[in-house]
């Protein structure tokens, strides 16, 4: 089964956040893409194992923490787990309800798609 991608327009969709906050979180290294980009130019695609980090992020943002903040505190649990489809496994057990949700959201807003 092919690895479901999602561009920063899809995640903006499915989570309800402006593109451009989105924008900056990623240039500025708050959020990354799991998939290495295949070559200069070309748009990011992310998992939705990032999807769940970035709404992880935007919530630490929502309750007051700056986005370096958060973004250092995801890290650095990210870091301990060794590896970051580790989250996915955590997630089901550690994280908040929102979670549970959000797989069937994905499809119902956007679809499947994958890089060209």
């Amino acid at each position: 089964m092919p690895i479901e991608l999602y561009t920063l327009s899809d995640i903006s969709k499915i989570l309800g956040m402006k593109r451009e906050r989105l924008s900056y979180w990623f240039a500025r290294g708050f959020i990354k893409p799991s998939p290495k980009s295949k070559g200069r130019g070309k748009p990011p695609w992310f998992t939705r194992g990032d999807i769940y980090l970035i709404k992880l992020l935007g919530d630490m943002v929502g309750h007051g923490l700056s986005s370096m903040k958060a973004a250092r505190y995801i890290e650095g649990f990210l870091e301990k787990l060794s590896w970051r489809d580790s989250f996915l496994k955590v997630a089901q057990h550690m994280l908040p309800q929102w979670i549970y949700g959000l797989p069937f959201v994905f499809s119902e807003v956007i679809g499947q798609r994958s890089p060209s």
